[in-house]
């Protein structure tokens, strides 16, 4: 067993066991089986390679071929001050901006479909596959969609969709990304959202209305 599958199951085992850890995911709608299946875990242990991960959520981040090659934690402070999620650092085998967030379990759906859905967050994947039945989505991990990202998903996809925050900032991100992915062998579309809202906000509220949702306001191409 590898380090880092070690680890996992560390921080599955501690998140159990976690009133903390726990209560925080039962407030934000996540269940037990949730937890269980995207391998949310709990860091209770300062050591020195996983120290910034210490007293936060950890999020197992998977290869499309369902490798485990890095984590990232998220505070379970209410007025935290600093970033809500910390990541290990880059190495030989992760580069966080070659990667998306769920694609091991998207990706047969992607294929199926032809289509991905790209969003941000971690939990923002988790709601759309388990709260709205949109298995296809994926997650950039809270960095703006690289050429990296989409040439990974054009080995299946024809169309990405990418989930956008209603805000100004939200727009201007648009712009910037349309620009940078126009030569891109796959179609970019867009959805914005209400501002104020993110995609797991909407898939706790909605569920698979919300799926609708994103499939009616689509800018661009429609092809599913």
């Amino acid at each position: 067993m590898s380090n880092l599958a070690i680890m996992q199951q560390r921080f599955e085992d501690a998140c159990v066991h976690s009133p903390k850890a726990c209560s925080y995911l039962a407030a934000r709608h996540i269940t037990p089986a949730m937890r269980a299946r995207w391998g949310i875990g709990y860091c209770k242990e300062h050591t020195e390679t996983y120290k910034i991960l210490y007293k936060r959520l950890t999020f197992p981040i998977y290869d499309w071929q369902g490798n485990l090659r890095s984590f990232s934690g998220r505070t379970l402070k209410s007025n935290y001050t600093g970033a809500k999620y910390i990541g290990l650092p880059d190495n030989d085998t992760f580069k966080k901006s070659e990667q998306l967030y769920g694609l091991h379990y998207a990706m047969p759906h992607i294929a199926k479909s032809r289509v991905a859905i790209v969003c941000e967050g971690f939990t923002d994947v988790i709601g759309l596959h388990d709260l709205c039945g949109a298995k296809n989505a994926v997650g950039s991990m809270g960095v703006a969609l690289t050429t990296h990202q989409v040439l990974l998903l054009s080995r299946w996809a024809k169309l990405v969709i990418v989930v956008l925050d209603g805000d100004a900032a939200g727009l201007r991100a648009t712009e910037k990304l349309l620009v940078k992915l126009k030569e891109m062998p796959v179609e970019i579309a867009y959805v914005t959202l209400p501002e104020g809202k993110d995609p797991f906000d909407l898939s706790i509220e909605q569920g698979p209305a919300f799926a609708q949702y994103l499939k009616d306001n689509i800018k661009g191409r429609k092809i599913f």
